[in-house]
Protein backbone atom coordinates (compact mmCIF):
# COMPACT_ATOMS: atom_id res chain seq x y z
CA UNK A 1 0.00 0.00 0.00
CA UNK A 2 1.09 3.36 -0.39
CA UNK A 3 -0.24 6.84 0.52
CA UNK A 4 0.94 10.19 -0.63
CA UNK A 5 1.07 11.99 -3.65
CA UNK A 6 1.80 9.46 -6.79
CA UNK A 7 3.45 8.79 -8.62
CA UNK A 8 6.02 6.66 -6.53
CA UNK A 9 9.64 4.70 -6.95
CA UNK A 10 9.57 1.75 -4.92
CA UNK A 11 12.82 -0.32 -4.04
CA UNK A 12 13.11 -3.90 -3.27
CA UNK A 13 14.85 -7.02 -2.75
CA UNK A 14 14.67 -10.73 -2.43
CA UNK A 15 17.91 -10.90 -0.96
CA UNK A 16 19.49 -10.24 -4.38
CA UNK A 17 20.24 -6.97 -6.63
CA UNK A 18 17.34 -4.56 -5.39
CA UNK A 19 14.77 -4.38 -8.30
CA UNK A 20 13.30 -0.11 -9.02
CA UNK A 21 10.24 0.38 -9.90
CA UNK A 22 9.10 3.79 -10.93
CA UNK A 23 6.10 5.70 -12.13
CA UNK A 24 4.04 3.31 -10.19
CA UNK A 25 0.69 3.96 -8.27
CA UNK A 26 -0.97 2.10 -5.27
CA UNK A 27 -2.36 -0.72 -5.96
CA UNK A 28 0.73 -1.67 -8.42
CA UNK A 29 1.13 -5.52 -8.53
CA UNK A 30 4.27 -7.34 -9.24
CA UNK A 31 4.14 -11.11 -10.34
CA UNK A 32 7.02 -13.12 -8.88
CA UNK A 33 8.07 -16.53 -10.44
CA UNK A 34 10.61 -17.76 -7.59
CA UNK A 35 12.08 -21.74 -7.69
CA UNK A 36 12.21 -21.82 -4.04
CA UNK A 37 10.78 -19.53 -1.13
CA UNK A 38 11.45 -15.83 -1.15
CA UNK A 39 11.44 -13.36 1.16
CA UNK A 40 10.86 -9.92 -0.51
CA UNK A 41 11.79 -6.58 1.20
CA UNK A 42 10.57 -3.12 0.60
CA UNK A 43 13.90 -1.11 0.84
CA UNK A 44 12.60 2.58 -0.29
CA UNK A 45 9.55 4.48 -1.47
CA UNK A 46 9.21 8.05 -2.37
CA UNK A 47 6.54 10.50 -3.83
CA UNK A 48 7.55 11.86 -7.13
CA UNK A 49 3.97 13.81 -7.36
CA UNK A 50 5.47 17.73 -7.75
CA UNK A 51 8.52 17.35 -4.90
CA UNK A 52 10.29 14.03 -4.50
CA UNK A 53 9.64 13.10 -0.86
CA UNK A 54 11.61 10.07 0.43
CA UNK A 55 9.23 8.11 2.37
CA UNK A 56 8.94 6.03 5.41
CA UNK A 57 8.00 2.27 5.19
CA UNK A 58 5.42 0.06 7.46
CA UNK A 59 5.55 -3.51 6.84
CA UNK A 60 8.67 -4.11 5.09
CA UNK A 61 8.56 -7.92 3.83
CA UNK A 62 6.27 -10.44 1.87
CA UNK A 63 6.99 -13.89 1.73
CA UNK A 64 6.04 -16.14 -1.22
CA UNK A 65 6.24 -19.53 0.00
CA UNK A 66 7.14 -22.28 -2.38
CA UNK A 67 6.09 -25.93 -2.40
CA UNK A 68 8.13 -28.66 -3.85
CA UNK A 69 6.15 -30.63 -6.47
CA UNK A 70 4.27 -33.92 -4.79
CA UNK A 71 5.21 -37.37 -6.50
CA UNK A 72 3.94 -40.47 -5.77
CA UNK A 73 4.55 -44.14 -6.53
CA UNK A 74 2.05 -47.22 -6.42
CA UNK A 75 3.97 -50.35 -4.64
CA UNK A 76 2.39 -54.02 -4.08
CA UNK A 77 3.07 -55.65 -7.14
CA UNK A 78 2.64 -59.45 -5.86
CA UNK A 79 1.01 -62.71 -5.58
CA UNK A 80 -1.66 -64.10 -4.00
CA UNK A 81 -4.42 -67.13 -3.80
CA UNK A 82 -7.61 -66.78 -4.77
CA UNK A 83 -9.88 -64.89 -2.22
CA UNK A 84 -7.13 -63.63 -0.32
CA UNK A 85 -6.51 -59.75 0.17
CA UNK A 86 -2.90 -57.29 -0.48
CA UNK A 87 -2.27 -54.24 0.25
CA UNK A 88 -1.32 -51.45 -2.31
CA UNK A 89 0.98 -48.93 -0.39
CA UNK A 90 1.35 -45.05 -1.75
CA UNK A 91 4.75 -43.27 -1.56
CA UNK A 92 4.19 -39.68 -1.52
CA UNK A 93 6.77 -36.50 -1.17
CA UNK A 94 5.88 -33.10 -0.88
CA UNK A 95 3.78 -31.38 1.50
CA UNK A 96 0.89 -33.44 2.65
CA UNK A 97 -1.62 -34.26 2.43
CA UNK A 98 -2.26 -35.33 -0.74
CA UNK A 99 -5.02 -36.82 -3.21
CA UNK A 100 -4.33 -39.56 -5.22
CA UNK A 101 -6.35 -41.39 -8.50
CA UNK A 102 -5.71 -44.87 -9.36
CA UNK A 103 -7.71 -47.78 -11.42
CA UNK A 104 -7.72 -51.33 -12.08
CA UNK A 105 -9.24 -50.89 -15.41
CA UNK A 106 -12.43 -49.72 -14.41
CA UNK A 107 -13.57 -46.63 -12.84
CA UNK A 108 -11.01 -44.98 -11.13
CA UNK A 109 -10.83 -44.23 -7.31
CA UNK A 110 -9.97 -41.41 -5.69
CA UNK A 111 -9.13 -41.28 -2.26
CA UNK A 112 -8.09 -37.64 0.19
CA UNK A 113 -6.65 -36.40 2.54
CA UNK A 114 -3.91 -39.04 2.76
CA UNK A 115 -0.46 -39.39 3.68
CA UNK A 116 2.94 -41.06 2.89
CA UNK A 117 2.34 -44.84 3.41
CA UNK A 118 -0.82 -44.45 2.66
CA UNK A 119 -2.39 -48.76 2.56
CA UNK A 120 -5.87 -50.02 0.41
CA UNK A 121 -6.35 -54.08 0.75
CA UNK A 122 -7.79 -55.12 -2.51
CA UNK A 123 -9.21 -58.59 -3.11
CA UNK A 124 -9.20 -58.96 -6.98
CA UNK A 125 -10.98 -62.21 -8.28
CA UNK A 126 -8.47 -62.15 -11.54
CA UNK A 127 -4.88 -60.65 -12.17
CA UNK A 128 -5.47 -57.11 -11.68
CA UNK A 129 -3.11 -54.01 -13.03
CA UNK A 130 -3.78 -51.20 -10.29
CA UNK A 131 -2.51 -47.48 -12.47
CA UNK A 132 -1.69 -44.53 -10.30
CA UNK A 133 -2.93 -41.68 -12.59
CA UNK A 134 -2.82 -38.50 -10.62
CA UNK A 135 -1.34 -36.87 -7.60
CA UNK A 136 -1.65 -33.65 -5.76
CA UNK A 137 -0.89 -32.16 -2.67
CA UNK A 138 -3.27 -30.37 -0.54
CA UNK A 139 -1.10 -28.61 2.21
CA UNK A 140 -1.75 -25.09 1.97
CA UNK A 141 -1.31 -24.50 -1.82
CA UNK A 142 -3.09 -27.14 -3.97
CA UNK A 143 0.10 -28.82 -6.24
CA UNK A 144 -0.31 -30.90 -9.17
CA UNK A 145 2.35 -33.84 -8.98
CA UNK A 146 4.16 -36.47 -10.64
CA UNK A 147 4.12 -40.11 -10.71
CA UNK A 148 7.16 -42.21 -10.21
CA UNK A 149 6.40 -46.52 -10.44
CA UNK A 150 3.01 -45.82 -12.01
CA UNK A 151 1.38 -49.49 -11.97
CA UNK A 152 1.55 -52.47 -9.41
CA UNK A 153 0.08 -55.81 -10.25
CA UNK A 154 -1.47 -58.23 -7.83
CA UNK A 155 -1.38 -61.76 -9.71
CA UNK A 156 -4.53 -64.39 -8.28
CA UNK A 157 -3.26 -67.68 -8.45
CA UNK A 158 -6.52 -70.26 -8.68
CA UNK A 159 -7.68 -72.06 -5.74
CA UNK A 160 -6.62 -75.75 -6.52
CA UNK A 161 -9.08 -78.42 -5.96
CA UNK A 162 -8.15 -82.20 -5.84
CA UNK A 163 -10.23 -85.04 -5.91
CA UNK A 164 -9.63 -88.69 -5.04
CA UNK A 165 -11.43 -92.27 -6.88
CA UNK A 166 -11.28 -95.49 -6.54
CA UNK A 167 -13.02 -98.65 -6.46
CA UNK A 168 -13.98 -100.84 -3.67
CA UNK A 169 -14.13 -105.04 -4.16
Amino acid sequence: TLTGVGPFNVTYNDGGAPVTLTGISNGHTVSVTPATTKTYTLTAVSSTGGTTCTGTIGTATATVTVNPTPTGSIGGTTTICQGSSTNLTFTLTGVGPFNVTYNDGGAPVTLTGISNGHTVSVTPATTKTYTLTAVSSTGGTTCTGTIGTATATVTVNPTPTGSIGGTTT
